[in-house]
């Protein structure tokens, strides 16, 4: 949902948490559940800064709520009472946001969001305050007024300072009936319900083609979402089933792992794919695998990732080697869209792997190389990915060039120029992964091999894209490639 179309109301929100954001509410709280607008942390954060914060003691809460189920997804809302609670209010640009949180741990919180205009406010004889918004009500006592300030040095999380001062109902009071007069500058949405009844609706089914791999059933009907594990079964089972799919890079077992323990995973992703396309069932995208030299047999991980063997590249059934050549260099990058034919951002630790070696095959076009051995404390020995031929959706050459500068004017002396042939894939979610050679000496050789595997795919005319950069320009030269799918898997799998 966009930060200018939001819900109203109450929304339950399980618990525990830690920090946690609520795009339907614009809403996200600290691990100490104290609500602030999403925008003071997100795109153009510093121009937005909250009228105040406060907490109170004692509060209660009585009203209709939309649970979150164990999905992420609303739910319809129920009749709601709280009792023996906490809460904590922000006014931020003519919002009341507010956190109602139970003393009991293992009760959901009750967050609330709502334009100051649309709140009416009472006093009560003793001495608490009244807030009420559309069929619901909020009901505190022995407010204090929170104080709070963040401070920053280097590239270092951020420490949020706070101090308090007590007897501050009227201050509550009086902020609201200020905030009124300002336009939250958001369209109310109806809240539509988007999932089933809280227990009922989802179901997970084992794909045998899959090698055991389980498929969302919502409401009746398959959906694109795979898991791990059968997420209706308790945390327990859930961790032992993940405990015997050994097949699972452990990195990413202990994320998934550690997800689930903590209630913390994320809300259920439903993109739109192609017919007969499943979204791969981790929490993120892992492009790039550590490998060691035993090839894999789990089918999905065969598809995923590259296998070894005795250092070489381990064939798929069918699949046939067309060429393998070292390269000087490999650069990942990830880019908004794919239009960004920019610079895009790197992947970090990725691009520091040792004697790359690409491989060509009828179906994909793989990079192996060595791992830091500093970095090494398994036998796991070896980086690598994919690009799957159904996957590769542009292949094109970028010609890099550095303007060199001397003197205190600094006068043009020279240039390098250097060409890098590249390949990209789309995610699910819109955004591009690219693989490139930078200074390749058969740079176009790579690029007019991958051509030909792809064969009539690949566009007949050739597209050109120019980017200036600080130090000189990079230039495209580029071919789309027709019937890509976004990195995904597919319905059935061979098994090996």
């Amino acid at each position: 949902m966009s930060a200018d179309k939001l819900i109203e109301g109450a929304v339950l929100v399980p618990r525990p948490v830690r920090e946690h954001t609520l795009t339907e509410l614009g809403m996200r709280s600290s691990v100490k559940e104290i609500p602030d607008p999403l925008e003071r942390w997100g795109p153009g954060s510093s121009s937005l800064k909250p009228d105040g914060w406060w907490l109170s003691e004692g509060a209660f809460f009585d009203g209709p709520a939309w649970p979150i189920n164990s999905y992420g997804e609303l739910a319809a809302p129920q009749p709601t009472q709280s009792a023996t609670c906490t809460a904590a209010f922000c006014i931020a640009r003519g919002r009341l946001l507010a956190i109602v949180s139970p003393n009991n741990a293992s009760e959901p919180a009750i967050w609330v969001n709502v334009a100051c205009s649309r709140v009416r406010v009472a006093t009560g004889g003793d001495g608490g305050v009244a807030l009420n918004g559309d069929r619901w009500e909020i009901r505190v006592i022995r407010v204090s007024r929170l104080y709070r300030h963040m401070t920053q040095k280097g590239l270092r999380a951020p420490e949020v300072h706070e101090k308090f001062q007590t007897g501050q109902e009227r201050s509550l009071l009086e902020e609201v009936a200020k905030a009124a007069q300002i336009d939250p500058g958001y369209t109310t949405v109806d809240p539509t319900p988007e999932a089933p009844p809280l227990g009922s609706g989802y179901n997970w089914l084992p794909q045998a083609a899959l090698g055991g791999l389980y498929r969302l059933t919502r409401m009746g009907k398959p959906t694109s979402v795979t898991s791990l594990v059968d997420r209706e079964l308790p945390v327990e089972r859930q961790l032992a089933a993940l405990r015997e799919a050994e097949w699972v890079p452990r990195h990413i077992a202990a994320k998934v792992t550690e997800a689930i323990r903590e209630h913390a995973t994320p809300k259920l992703y439903r993109p739109t794919l192609p017919e007969e396309r499943l979204v791969t069932p981790f929490m993120q995208i892992y492009l790039l695998g550590i490998l060691n030299d035993q090839p894999a047999t789990h089918p999905v991980s065969r598809y995923l990732w590259p296998s070894l063997t005795g250092g070489e590249l381990s064939l798929d059934q069918g699949e046939q080697a067309v060429a393998s050549r070292t390269v000087p260099e490999v650069r990942l990058a990830r880019y908004s869209s794919p239009e960004d034919r920019g610079v895009g951002v790197d992947f970090g630790e990725a691009n520091t792997v040792r004697n790359p070696r690409i491989y060509l095959t009828n179906r994909r076009l793989v990079v192996i190389a060595e791992r830091d051995p500093t970095k090494i404390d398994d036998d796991r020995q070896w980086w690598g990915l994919h690009f799957r031929e159904e996957w590769i959706s542009e292949l094109g050459i970028t010609e890099k060039t550095v303007i060199k500068k001397a003197g205190i004017r600094q006068k043009e002396v020279g240039r390098d120029v250097t060409h890098a042939p590249y390949a990209r894939l789309v995610l699910p979610a819109g955004t591009v992964n690219e693989i490139s050679f930078p200074e390749a000496t058969d740079g176009s050789a790579i690029a007019a091999r991958v051509s030909e595997i792809l064969g009539a795919r690949v566009a007949a005319t050739e597209s050109t894209s120019a980017t200036e950069t600080k130090s000189g320009s990079r230039a495209r030269r580029y071919r789309a490639v027709s019937g890509a799918v976004p990195y995904s898997l597919p319905l059935r799998l061979a098994m090996t």
